[in-house]
């Protein structure tokens, strides 16, 4: 998934936490074949180069994928949008609209109905693959876990050792090791999205994420946190409540009532302030 994975066990002896680590890595492993668009030979790379020409054979998997990108372009107010205009030109970051993906269920086919699109899970992947980790430490009838994907999805099941639940902080981007706001999470999950600071300094100026009105990368320094039930929820809702004008946000909440966000806006000294969009 093109970041750090990290995985707590505090009840599981040794061998067992081997065999549920390597079961993990191998499903983590399959899925960025299967969803990167970076991999020259992942599913996703064959589906971007030929689904525009042709419908492409598809599993009933990609199907279940599709179809929930889809299910949230629609309850975002298209502010999830897993297409990108493929061109190299002005317009390389603008997005296309999740509509134009179609799917044939009974043929079990997917191709584009703009030519000039591909899909970019990005902002999908690492939440799905959360769901797919949980199910695994479910079946190994694990209680307690908290697992990280790069700090900025985050996996809580039961309880810390030494606690009634997880406390996940959202970091001050300029002073590392301070938190800004503090999720108690126990069987759910977090994610965080937009502006990343490594070492008190902003690792760019601009996202990845667009503005699905202008067009343009986000750029204010800002970040969104979500807690839910379902880690696809918060890494989507995350995703979606960044880049989406202010009109915009309550309709899309509504449509998440088991999640809670927040948002934390930073000035140009540096200062914080946090706002609570919504608690369950």
């Amino acid at each position: 998934m093109g970041t750090r994975f990290d995985l707590v066990l505090p009840d599981t002896d040794m061998a067992n936490g081997d065999k549920v680590f390597r079961q993990i890595k191998a499903e983590i492993d399959r899925l960025e074949k299967k969803l990167s668009r970076f991999l020259p030979d992942s599913e996703l790379t064959y589906i971007n180069q030929h689904a525009a020409n042709n419908p492409v054979k598809i599993d009933h998997e990609w199907i279940t994928i599709l179809e929930a990108c889809n299910k949230y372009y629609i309850s975002t107010y298209s502010c999830f949008d897993v297409t990108l205009q493929q061109d190299s030109g002005k317009n390389h970051n603008k997005l296309s609209g999740a509509y134009n993906i179609v799917i044939d269920k009974n043929d079990a086919t997917v191709n584009f109905a703009d030519p000039g699109i591909m899909i970019d899970l990005g902002g999908f992947g690492k939440g799905y693959a959360l769901d797919r980790v949980n199910d695994i430490l479910q079946l190994h009838n694990v209680k307690n876990a908290l697992v990280s994907f790069g700090e900025s999805s985050i996996l809580a099941i039961g309880k810390h050792p030494h606690g009634n639940h997880w406390n996940i902080g959202i970091q001050h981007l300029f002073k590392p090791g301070e938190n800004v706001f503090v999720f108690n999470l126990e069987n759910n999950n977090m994610s965080t999205s937009g502006m990343l600071a490594r070492n008190g300094k902003l690792r760019y100026r601009k996202t990845a994420l667009i503005n699905p009105v202008n067009g343009k990368s986000v750029e204010e320094v800002r970040t969104i946190s979500v807690k839910s039930v379902k880690a696809i929820d918060a890494e989507v809702l995350s995703t979606a409540l960044y880049v989406s004008p202010q009109n915009r946000r309550k309709k899309i909440l509504l449509n998440f009532p088991e999640s809670e966000a927040i948002e934390a806006i930073y000035t140009n000294d540096k200062k914080v302030s946090i706002f609570v969009l919504k608690r369950s």
